[in-house]
């Protein structure tokens, strides 16, 4: 049978559950030149552009923490959207920092399989990521 409507729009995980593409974004600014960007949800091709706008507005701080702690599934499409993030930032005098990549959850698979790891400054939590 083939797929119609709605069923062929949102791709399934790889254990076949349907994924719903839904991701919340919080900003907050702790101090002077800081902003902490959060998501929670899932980051990938049908919400990445939730996040980008509040994203890209932060670069005008000195110091920029994205919050991936509440995010439970994050694809190329997020993955990509974070690349080019770091890559405005370091153009632009912002330190870009990422926090909540715990080493054993499907987010951090993601940054390791693509060796984000490698460039992206990792942090544990928003505390450490946020000190000098």
């Amino acid at each position: 049978m083939r797929a119609t409507g709605a069923d062929h729009l949102l791709p399934g995980r790889c254990d076949g559950t349907p994924r719903l593409g839904s991701c919340a974004v919080g900003v907050t600014h702790p101090s002077q030149g800081r902003t902490v960007v959060s998501v929670s949800g899932e980051l990938d091709a049908a919400s990445a552009g939730e996040l980008r706008g509040p994203l890209m507005a932060a670069l005008i701080s000195s110091v920029v923490v994205l919050d991936l702690t509440p995010c439970s599934f994050c694809d190329s499409s997020g993955l990509g959207l974070i690349v080019e993030a770091w890559q405005r930032a370091s153009v632009s005098s912002c330190a870009f920092r990422v926090a909540g990549v715990d080493c054993a959850d499907t987010v951090a698979r993601t940054f390791e399989l693509a060796g984000a790891e490698d460039f992206l400054d990792l942090f544990p939590d928003v505390e450490s990521a946020l000190r000098d």
